[in-house]
């Protein structure tokens, strides 16, 4: 199987259950958008090769309206082996920092000998209180032509420190990779990270 990374992916069709949309290695992880109208889609798995499988529903929040989506599993004889019934959920909001971002307050965690999952601070849209000290909060911007920007503050009364890096184009991801794939010839073939590519 090729080197592949996360794959989101945009489903302008209604696949149905006569024309389900197949899932190609389904071990790799897969994030597919569509419009729904209604009527239900439909997703095929076939694999040979055993896999975990996690699932969920990502919704957009309009007029404070409840979700009415709902996830059915399916086995091959057409039997329902998992259901999430969307009316019945008690949906959580959902704030995507960049795998980039969770990276630097992972660092600044371990820095300071704490777990970033019981320290981060995520989403405060419905917080208006000020964040508790030792706290670490992370904000995403995406927009415009932001392509690639990350901050680090450190803020302290009257002054703040502030390391930051940020990228004009994408080209820079791309020779990224290219460097990634060459490092990798004549490696055995295992998990590897950009940390071992660049020697860290």
């Amino acid at each position: 199987m090729p080197l592949q990374a996360h794959q989101p992916k945009l489903i302008n069709y209604s696949p149905t259950i006569d024309n389900p949309h197949a899932v190609i290695f389904p071990e790799i992880s897969k994030a597919y958008y569509s419009k729904l109208t209604g009527q239900p889609h439909y997703y095929v798995i076939n694999s040979e090769d055993d896999f975990l499988f996690y699932t969920s529903i990502l919704s957009p929040k309009i007029n404070e309206e409840p979700s009415r989506f709902s996830l059915e599993v399916l086995d091959g004889d057409q039997n329902i082996v998992y259901k999430v019934d969307g009316s019945n959920f008690d949906w959580t909001a959902w704030y995507a920092p960049s795998g980039t971002a969770l990276m630097l307050g992972e660092a600044a965690a371990k820095g300071r000998d704490v777990s970033l999952e019981d320290v981060k601070d995520l989403d405060r849209t419905n917080v208006r209180a000020k964040r508790n000290h030792g706290n670490i909060g992370l904000t995403a911007l995406r927009g415009g032509d932001v392509v690639g920007e990350h901050s680090v503050i450190f803020a302290g009364f009257g002054e703040r420190i502030v390391i930051s890096h940020i990228a004009n184009n994408r080209e820079i991801f791309a020779r990224g990779a290219l460097k990634a794939a060459q490092w990798t010839l004549n490696k055995e073939p295992k998990l590897y990270s950009m940390l071992d590519v660049l020697g860290i």
